[in-house]
Formats: C-alpha cells, structure tokens, sequence
C-alpha cells in the first residue's frame, strides 16, 4: 500500500517575508489569487493619485511623502494579511497552480525580462541633466525615446549590438532630435538637434549658421528664459526655438560632415557641448529618437503640468 503524501502546508514566516517583497507574490504564495489582483490594483490606483497630483500642481516632496507613506502601508497591510491567511493554512493547503513555485518564481523573471527587453529595444526613459536643450527642453524633463528602429540595442548603460546601421527610414533629418552614444564615451547617451548632413558644408560665423550655403534665419520671440531672450531659428523649413548663440564671440565653425555622420548642436547655444567642441555623431551611434515628455519638474520642486504629454520638436 503506497504511503500517504504529506499535505502541502504554508509558512506564515515565509508568506510575511514574500509580502515585504511584493504583496502580490505573497497573496498567490498563500493561494489567494484574486487577492492579488486586487492588490496590484491598488498599487495602480495609487501610482494614478500620484500622476494626478502631479497634474494638480502639487509640490513632488508633497506627492513623494505622499506615495511612501501610502505605499508602506499599503504593504505593511499585505504583510498582516499574508500572515493571517498563512497561519490557517499550517495544517493544510490546498492552492491552485499559481501557487507553485514555478509561478511564484518565474513570474516576476517573466515581468523583470520583459521590462529590461522593452528598453533595450523597443522604448526607454530618458532624463534630461542639463541645460543644453533649452528652451526646448528642460533640466527635469522627462522623455519617452523610440529605439527600434536605429538598431543601437542596449539598456542601463550595457550594449547588446554596436556598429549596426540604422533603418534608412529612419535616419533623421535637419532639424530632428535625436539620441545618441557620446563617441568620446558610448556609455553615455547624449540629446541634441541635428544640423548637418552627410555631406553637408556647415559654417558658424558670429553666431550665424549656415548649411550648404544657406542661412538660417532667426528672429526674436518675445519670450526670455534666464533672462535671455528665445529666438525661433527656422531650417530647412524646420521651426525651433534657440537660446543664446549671440553675434558676439562664441565658437566658429566651418567643417564637411563626412559620410555616415551628423553635425548637431544644443539648442542653448551658449551651453552646449556639441559638435563644435568634440566633432561629428557617427549614424552608427544613433540611439533613438525622443517621442514625448511624460514627467517633468522643475527646480522648485514642483511638477510642470503643462509640460506634461509635450511631443518633443
């Protein structure tokens, strides 16, 4: 007579540590399923009130304090939970499948593998540092880069593929901004506007850029940022806004982009370490190009709602 099997029993021990991990771990650990749909909906709705302070104009310390206390008790919640259901269950358990621990141990592998694949190839995070941009974009902007097509896969500073050439639809155009691998050190991702071509003849003289011969014009806007004046500069039929690179001093150029390399430029013309100081942006180094800013906040400490959802020009 073959011997019984022992019955499958839950550590409350086991499930209050799960629960410090992720709630929801723990409540499938304990065999509780739809618990654990309803606390991942509460985390949801939480991240939710978050944005939507954000979009209410409400200061970050005052939405990060927010979310932590939120956050911790929501959590300490689950612990006492998982607790609770554990202990009933040292006898006896009968769980269904997302209860084992293949489930328990391959579902967050599963998510972790598909968050690190979608930003090394498909769309990634990107924060603007510096002021290098401006007035386009922001110190404290936050941007969402499409990466597929250029072929230059890789996430958290590790690359996965180098020197692939980017999907010809892709490539930019005058006036475009793009992201890529500094050449100085390819670990780091650098924003800037695309001025030059392949091929083109780009001269900066007192301040005045011309491309192949033909100027760009410029002409005030009205509106000052740091107590200087913003100028629309209009290329190639491309409109955009420029900050400094006045007609006085500032660095001159006159170069040939060579085959297979871009000439760019910060549209802070004063405080932009681009193409005039280290050279060209080789294709095979573009990353992506920026899609929108999904966050923003300024030095104040408040979120920018105005910003937020911007397509990125």
């Amino acid at each position: 007579m073959a011997a019984a099997r022992s019955p499958r029993t839950r550590s409350a021990w086991l499930a209050l540590l799960l629960a410090l991990v992720s709630t929801m771990l723990a409540m499938l650990y304990v065999g509780r399923w739809r618990r654990a749909l309803a606390y991942l909906a509460i985390y949801l709705l939480l991240f939710a009130a978050y944005l939507g302070g954000g979009f209410a104009g409400l200061p970050v310390f005052t939405l990060d304090l927010f979310y932590t206390v939120a956050y911790v008790a929501i959590t300490f919640a689950g612990m006492g939970d998982a607790w609770r259901i554990a202990r009933g269950q040292r006898a006896r358990f009968d769980g269904g499948w997302t209860s084992r621990w293949p489930v328990l141990l391959g579902l967050p592998a599963a998510v972790v593998i598909a968050i690190l694949l979608a930003r090394a190839f498909l769309a990634e995070p990107y924060r603007i540092p510096a002021v290098s941009m401006e007035p386009t974009l922001l110190r404290g902007d936050f941007l969402l880069a499409w990466k597929w097509p250029y072929r230059n896969y890789g996430t958290y500073g590790v690359p996965i593929t180098s020197d692939l050439q980017p999907d010809p639809a892709a490539l930019p155009a005058r006036g475009d901004i793009v992201l890529f691998r500094f050449t100085g050190d390819p670990g780091i991702v650098y924003i800037k506007r695309v001025i030059g071509l392949p091929g083109d003849r780009v001269v900066i003289d007192r301040g005045v850029l011309t491309v192949n011969a033909q100027a760009a014009s410029r002409r005030p806007t009205g509106k000052h940022l740091h107590d200087v004046e913003i100028h629309e500069e209009t290329l190639d039929g491309r409109r955009y806004h420029i900050l400094g690179g006045s007609t006085e001093g500032g660095v001159s150029v006159s170069v040939a982009v060579p085959p297979g390399h871009y000439f760019v430029l910060g549209d802070n013309r004063d405080a932009s370490n681009d193409s005039r100081h280290w050279g060209f942006v080789p294709q095979t180094h573009l990353v992506g190009r920026p899609l929108w800013i999904w966050w923003s906040v300024g030095e104040d400490g408040r979120v920018r709602r105005e910003r937020l959802g911007m397509p990125v020009r």
